[in-house]
């Protein structure tokens, strides 16, 4: 018996593939997809033997095609160990770069001196997914050694390393993640004094809530500082202070901060409704809520806002607002206790007004009060000085017509409607400069207001004269350039164009003091007392 069988064509055959022919004078269906030459087999009449010839020649055929392909991978294998050769030898000749994790941040260690330095740098880029190579395969995971914190590794050389260990407790493998590892590499109680000195001398002046002197003693009574609620306040945000004697890395700041805060919320919780422990729980309650601003929890602001107005409403309702300038008739002990008090019913208003206008864009009305801050007996001079320049400034802020534009103000940026009267603006004027002239000579720069410049607070190394012109500046500019948006650029009357000249003229003037005055604060490190 006979049998008939196209041959495929060449590609087909080369490929393997089965070869589809319609029309057997067209090209096949693999040949056209691929738009290749289709060489077509011929017609065949084989018998049985034909067939087993056939197809040992069609063996011998596949296996020289199998040797050429391995031939072809093997001399691209060949190729590909070169150019990879070629390519680690361009490596070595590029620089990498050393980064260093110090303080939650990357610093570069690589020298740059040149702009072609940076370009070589550069060229490093294109091997990873960043510029930074192989710092990344770098664990970050601390040894037992050294997650001890910056604070306690500092004092190595005074404390000695057999004194060291004793400082450092067990530490928990499996929870190397929990918020509270300060615990498991320091008792916190050999850390509080430090917190309450950190205090004192670096947020003294932001967060003036304490008489020293008098917590001084209290503290050097207690048995256990971690059972005070006014020194877990204490040292819940004096890890937040941003002045450079700040021992603590980011990360300790954070996790100190909040360890101390929720032992001293559970305080406050217990013993804020018991009328003996209502100052406390002030004191509380205003250290906490600088530790909820910085760390953003506006829900727990509004809370704890309202829970200390509360209190001050049924305690305290005759003094909110006003304090007694004459305190000569009290004793030293009923003098600090009122002092105390008053500041902080003070702060806790201030955070109600700074929350409802800051964020919830509330219209807040400035009513007068005459604030007087008493200085306290033992106080240190530094803070002796912000009070009593605190005081004056009080008196320029609550001043009938200071106040009245100064609401005004207010209801222009919670976005209301109105404006500031040209009239208020004279007005306030006339107010400043009959401040400035009750203003005792050591904290005046010059005899009169607006002849203030940028030259003089640059020759001036006196800080509370700085503080004065730097307060006096931000009051100025606040209301000018209010009263300068309530001007319509249209009008071009005489009048119109005369007050937009005087209020730019001002605004521009009290700008320089301005930015003159804080630089020159910030420069001479006057918020901190530290040696």
């Amino acid at each position: 018996m006979r049998m008939v069988r196209n041959k495929p064509c060449a590609y087909c055959q080369k490929r393997r593939r089965r070869c589809v022919r319609p029309d057997p004078k067209a090209p096949c269906e693999l040949c056209n997809q691929k738009q290749k030459t289709c060489i077509q087999g011929h017609l065949s009449n084989n018998s049985s033997s034909d067939s087993e010839e056939e197809q040992a020649r069609m063996k011998i055929e596949q296996e020289k095609e199998l040797l050429d392909q391995v031939q072809t991978l093997e001399d691209e294998l060949e190729q590909m160990e070169i150019a990879i050769r070629q390519h680690r030898k361009q490596m070595l000749g590029q620089r990498e770069w050393h980064m260093l994790l110090q303080n939650g941040s990357l610093q570069l260690e690589s020298n740059i001196d040149s702009l072609e330095d940076l370009f070589h740098f550069g060229n490093a880029a294109i091997r990873y997914l960043s510029p930074f190579g192989k710092f990344f395969e770098n664990t970050l995971r601390k040894t037992p050694e050294e997650r001890v914190p910056s604070y306690i590794r500092a004092k190595v050389i005074t404390l000695g390393k057999g004194q060291l260990e004793v400082l450092k407790t067990e530490l928990n493998e499996e929870n190397d993640e929990d918020t509270y590892c300060l615990i498991r590499s320091v008792n916190p109680r050999y850390i509080v004094s430090k917190l309450v000195d950190m205090y004192f001398s670096c947020l003294e002046t932001t967060l003036f809530v304490l008489h020293e002197p008098s917590f001084r003693a209290h503290f050097n009574s207690l048995e256990d500082p971690l059972d005070d609620v006014i020194t877990l306040a204490i040292c819940t945000v004096a890890p937040l202070s941003g002045c450079q004697h700040n021992c603590f890395t980011n990360q300790e700041k954070r996790r100190t901060s909040e360890y101390f805060y929720q032992l001293c919320k559970e305080k406050v919780l217990g013993i804020y409704q018991d009328p003996k422990h209502i100052l406390e729980s002030l004191i509380a309650i205003n250290c906490m809520q600088l530790f909820h601003l910085c760390t953003l929890r506006f829900d727990e602001i509004c809370k704890w806002k309202d829970t200390s107005l509360i209190i001050i409403e049924f305690a305290y309702p005759e003094i909110i607002g006003y304090q007694p300038r004459n305190t000569s008739n009290l004793s030293e002990l009923e003098r600090i206790r009122k002092g105390v008090l008053f500041r902080n019913i003070y702060l806790i208003n201030y955070t109600c007004f700074f929350f409802e206008f800051f964020f919830q864009y509330k219209s807040v009305k400035l009513l007068k009060y005459d604030l007087y801050f008493d200085c306290l007996p033992g106080e240190s001079e530094k803070l002796q000085y912000h009070t009593e320049t605190l005081n004056h400034v009080m008196e320029l802020l609550f001043d009938d017509a200071t106040a009245e534009v100064t609401s005004c103000v207010y209801r222009l940026a919670a976005g209301d409607t109105g404006g500031v009267q040209f009239e208020l603006v004279l007005r306030i004027e006339q107010s400043v400069d009959k401040w400035w002239s009750k203003l005792p000579d050591r904290l005046k720069l010059c005899d009169h207001v607006f002849d203030l410049t940028k030259e003089v607070i640059e020759n001036t190394v006196d800080v509370p004269k700085l503080k004065i012109a730097y307060y006096m500046a931000e009051h100025i500019l606040v209301v000018y350039t209010y009263a300068m948006q309530t001007i319509s650029v249209d009008k071009t009357d005489s009048a119109s164009v005369a007050i937009k000249d005087k209020l730019i003229s001002r605004i521009a003037k009290m700008t320089d003091v301005f930015v003159s005055a804080t630089s020159k604060i910030n420069s001479m490190d006057t918020e901190c007392n530290c040696k």
